[in-house]
C-alpha cells in the first residue's frame, strides 16, 4: 500500500469500539488486536520495521471490514456473511503475496551474505613450497659438454633457456622464453614474440636482437660442437629482428619441424660465449644462475635461483656433485647426503622403487635407443656384405628383442622394431611387428649368395658400455643361427668414435640413438647416424631425393608422401636396426616433489620442490 493510502486511514480515527465491531465480524480476533496496541503512537519510529509493517496490514483490513459492514447493514445477513467471507480470503492472499514482496530481499541480502562469507573462509591458492638447495648427484660432469648448445640433460636445461619446449607426452611446442607465435599461410614464415621484460643472468636486457645473435652463433667456427651446430641453417634461412620483442624466422624448410631445432637452442649472451671456457663467465637465461666461484671442475657446481626469471624456480639452488661411478653417488642418496641422482644403477631400482622413503622414475622411452649399425664401404671403410639390403634385412631379424629387454634390462626397457614412437607423425602400426625370424634371416642370407654362411663380421662396441656388449653376445647367438658369423669387440671410446664418424667401423656398431621423437625429417639433420654423409656409410638417390624433398613440402599431403618414402626406405634397405630403449633411472628422496621431464628425457628442475609436511 502507499503512504497516502495508509495516511487517509489514520485521518479517520476509528474507534476502539467501531474497531472491535469490524475485527469481530471479519474474524481477526485478539491475536491480531495485539499489534494494533492501545495507544495513538502507531507511527513511532522505534517500532521494528515488521511490526509496523504488520499492524498496517491490520489496520487495513479491520478499516475495510468496517466499510463493508456499514454498507452492509440493509443486506439479509446470510448475504453479509457470505460476502465477509470472500472479502477475507482475497484480503489473506494479498496479505501473503506482500508478505513475500517484502521477505525477498531480504532473503536474497542473506544469501548474499553466505557466499561472500564461504569466499572469505575459503584459502587462496598457493604455489609449492619455497625454498632448499637440491643436491643432485651426476656422474657425468659439466665440463665434459660444449655450453651453451649442448650440455649435460641434468645440467643444461637448468642454466640455459630455450624459445619453446615440447611438453612431456609429444610434438605440441610450449611457451617459454617465447610467449606466443605464428606461421603465415604456407608456414614458411615463423613470427615469434617475446616475453616482455627478459633478461640474461647479469641483467642485460634479453631482447630479439639478442635472440637472433645467439641463434646465429650457433654456426660459428669457434663454437663448440653440439644437437643444433650446423642444422639451423638447414631450417632457417634469415632471422630478423623486427621489434625488442618481436622475432622473424625465414623458413628454409616449411613446416613445425623448426620446434625440434628451438627445443635445443639454448639461448645465451652470444657476446660472453669466451667465457664458458672453464664457465669463468655464464651468463645464461634459465631458471637458475651458474656460480662461477663456487665452481670446481669435475666436483663441484652451483645454480642460485633467478629471480628475474619469467618463472622462478621454487628452489634456493641447485648443487650438482660428480661422482666417478653410479654405485657411490647411490649410495650417497641411500645415506642422505644426496637428494636426487641422475644414472641410479638398474641393480638400485628394485630396492628403492619398494622402499616408501625413496622415490625412482625412469627417462621417458622417448629419450634414447639402442641400436645396430651396418657399416657399407661407400666411405672406404665398412664391409662389402652390408652393400647389399638383403644382408642388412636379415641382421634386423636376428635380434632378439623381448630377451634383451627382459634379460639385461631387467624389463624397465622398451623394445622398439620401428625408430619412431607412437605420437610421431612418421609412425605406421603396420609396420611395428616383431622381427625376429631366424628362419626368414637365414632365406635372405641365401638368397644374397651366401647359404654357407656370412664371412666374419665384428661388432664394434664401446668398452666401458657392458651393456652394448652384452646385447651384441645375444645377437651373435642367434645370428649363428641363420648363418651369420659376428662377433662382439670391446674398443676404446676414442677408437670407436673415430671409427664412427668416419663411417669406416669394419661392419657392425652397437651405438645409442636420438632424436627420434622428433618430426621425422629431422633425423637427416640432426642425427648423424641418418645424415648425408653418416656413419654407416649409406647413401643411395631415393634416400638423397626424400631429404631434398622436405624444403619444397609446403602442404601435409607433400609431407606426408615423403613419409611413406622415408619409412619404405627404412623397411627394406635398413642401415640400423633399432633394438630396445635405453633406461636411465631418476630416484629422489620421499620430500622431493614436482620433478617432470619433457617429451625426450630434459628435467624441469625449477619446478621440484621440498614437502617437509
Amino acid at each position: 500500500m502507499n503512504d497516502k493510502h495508509w495516511s487517509r486511514i489514520r485521518r479517520q480515527r476509528l474507534s476502539r469500539r467501531s474497531v472491535l465491531k469490524a475485527s469481530a465480524r471479519a474474524g481477526v480476533g485478539a491475536a491480531g488486536l495485539a499489534l494494533v496496541g492501545c495507544g495513538e503512537d502507531d507511527d513511532d519510529d522505534a517500532q521494528p520495521q515488521a511490526v509496523v509493517q504488520q499492524e498496517q496490514q491490520q489496520e487495513q483490513a479491520m478499516q475495510q471490514q468496517a466499510e463493508q459492514q456499514a454498507q452492509q447493514e440493509e443486506q439479509p445477513e446470510p448475504e453479509q456473511q457470505q460476502a465477509m467471507q470472500e472479502e477475507q480470503q482475497q484480503q489473506a492472499v494479498a496479505q501473503q503475496a506482500q508478505q513475500q514482496q517484502q521477505q525477498q530481499p531480504a532473503v536474497q541480502q542473506q544469501q548474499q551474505q553466505q557466499q561472500q562469507e564461504q569466499v572469505a573462509a575459503e584459502p587462496e591458492p598457493v604455489g609449492p613450497p619455497q625454498g632448499g638447495t637440491l643436491r643432485l648427484g651426476i656422474v657425468y660432469s659439466p665440463a665434459n659438454y660444449s655450453a651453451p648448445y649442448a650440455g649435460d640433460i641434468a645440467f643444461g636445461p637448468a642454466i640455459w633457456e630455450t624459445l619453446t619446449k615440447y611438453g612431456a607426452d609429444g610434438l605440441t611446442p610450449e611457451p617459454h622464453l617465447a610467449e606466443s607465435w605464428e606461421f603465415n599461410d604456407d608456414q614458411t614464415v615463423l613470427t615469434i614474440t617475446l616475453r616482455p621484460g627478459l633478461t640474461f643472468h647479469d641483467g642485460k636486457p634479453l631482447t630479439a636482437d639478442e635472440v637472433k645473435k645467439s641463434l646465429e652463433r650457433m654456426d660459428d667456427e669457434d663454437v663448440a660442437n653440439s644437437q643444433v651446430k650446423s642444422i639451423f641453417n638447414k631450417y632457417v634461412s634469415a632471422v630478423t629482428a623486427i621489434d625488442d620483442t618481436t622475432l622473424q624466422l625465414a623458413l628454409a624448410w616449411p613446416g613445425e619441424a623448426i620446434f625440434d631445432a628451438l627445443h635445443f637452442a639454448n639461448i645465451h649472451d652470444a657476446d660472453a660465449i669466451p667465457g664458458l671456457e672453464g664457465y669463468t663467465q655464464v651468463n645464461a637465461s634459465g631458471a637458475f644462475k651458474f656460480d662461477t666461484d663456487s665452481y670446481e671442475v669435475d666436483v663441484y657446481a652451483r645454480g642460485d635461483r633467478f629471480e628475474d626469471s619469467y618463472d622462478p624456480a621454487a628452489l634456493d639452488a641447485v648443487e650438482w656433485r660428480t661422482f666417478q661411478d653410479a654405485e657411490s653417488m647411490a649410495l650417497a642418496l641411500q645415506a642422505g647426503e644426496l637428494d636426487m641422482v641422475y644414472d641410479l644403477p638398474k641393480s638400485w631400482h628394485s630396492s628403492l622403487a619398494e622402499d616408501a622413503g625413496f622415490q625412482v622414475e625412469l627417462a621417458p622411452p622417448t629419450s634414447l635407443q639402442w641400436v645396430l649399425g651396418m657399416v657399407g664401404t661407400g666411405r672406404g671403410g665398412g664391409h662389402e656384405i652390408m652393400d647389399d639390403p638383403k644382408v642388412r634385412r636379415a641382421m634386423y631379424r636376428v635380434i632378439d628383442r623381448k630377451r634383451i629387454t627382459a634379460e639385461i634390462f631387467e624389463g624397465l626397457s622398451e623394445e622398439k622394431n620401428v625408430l619412431w614412437p607412437r605420437f610421431s607423425p612418421g609412425y605406421n602400426e603396420s609396420l611395428d611387428q616383431d622381427y625376429f625370424n631366424v628362419d626368414e634371416a637365414r632365406e635372405l642370407i641365401t638368397e644374397a649368395g651366401y647359404g654357407d654362411g656370412t664371412p666374419p663380421l665384428k661388432i664394434a662396441c664401446i668398452a666401458f658400455q657392458q651393456e652394448a656388449l652384452d646385447m651384441a653376445q645375444i645377437i651373435q647367438q642367434d645370428a649363428a643361427a641363420a648363418g651369420i658369423n659376428v662377433e662382439p669387440e670391446a674398443m676404446e671410446f676414442s677408437t670407436w668414435l673415430e671409427r664412427f664418424l668416419a663411417g669406416t667401423h669394419e661392419g657392425l656398431y652397437m651405438a645409442l640413438f636420438s632424436f627420434f621423437a622428433m618430426h621425422p625429417q629431422t633425423l637427416p639433420v640432426m642425427n648423424y647416424q641418418m645424415r648425408i654423409p653418416n656413419s654407416c656409410a649409406y647413401d643411395s638417390p631415393e634416400y638423397q631425393a626424400m631429404i631434398d624433398g622436405w624444403p619444397t613440402a609446403d602442404s601435409e599431403d607433400k609431407r606426408q608422401a615423403l613419409l611413406d618414402e622415408f619409412n619404405r626406405i627404412l623397411d627394406q634397405e635398413p642401415w640400423v636396426a633399432p633394438i630396445c630403449t635405453t633406461v636411465s633411472i631418476w630416484a629422489s628422496q620421499s620430500n622431493v616433489k614436482g620433478f617432470w621431464q619433457d617429451v625426450v628425457g630434459r628435467p624441469r628442475l625449477q619446478d621440484v620442490y621440498f614437502d617437509d609436511a
